[in-house]
């Protein structure tokens, strides 16, 4: 975060809390309401604190090693190393 910031809130969502995916209906919804929850918050402080909400693809975590979800239906899994490098550059650029 910048030092000339006011404040910084980064919401960790989801790409499928934009298009719901069988078998993944409760973390669809739980990932989509974070991101309006985001998006309320952004409209209510202005510029006063910045919401970033981050829309990810699939992780490798433990979940996702063991569902079903894979190249098949569309899923491209990139390490928490890259997702993390991912949301630390989109906080650098503002």
């Amino acid at each position: 975060m910048h030092a000339s910031k006011a404040g910084l809130v980064t919401d960790v969502a989801s790409g499928i809390a934009l298009a719901g995916m069988p078998f993944f209906a409760t973390y669809a919804a739980v990932k989509a309401g974070i991101a309006h929850f985001g998006e309320a918050r952004r409209r209510e402080n202005g510029e006063r604190i910045r919401v970033l909400s981050i829309y990810r693809g699939a992780t490798e975590t433990p979940m996702m090693s063991s569902s079903k979800a894979g190249p098949g239906p569309g899923f491209v899994r990139e390490s928490a190393e890259a997702t993390a490098a991912a949301v630390l550059a989109g906080i650098r650029d503002d």
